[in-house]
């Protein structure tokens, strides 16, 4: 497996965790929306991205607004 594969499988993992749209991800990260997408089509990556991508997920803190099914089951 690459870097490249090993850091978009890394990537995937945080966002699915984090229940985080691809796209957001990339905004926060990289202010690039289409990110994955790239990554996906097999877009390299240079060693200082692949650390800043590291370093957002590392650092991330989850929102604390409750989501929107949540809101409202606890309004019910």
């Amino acid at each position: 497996m690459s870097e490249r594969e090993k850091l978009l499988k890394d990537i995937e993992a945080f966002i699915a965790e984090h229940d985080m749209p691809e796209t957001v991800f990339g905004v926060r990260a990289m202010n690039d929306t289409a990110l994955l997408t790239k990554l996906r089509k097999g877009r390299s990556v240079r060693i200082d991205t692949a650390e800043r991508l590291r370093k957002f997920m590392a650092s991330h803190k989850p929102d604390r607004r409750p989501k929107k099914a949540a809101a409202s089951q606890a309004a019910a």
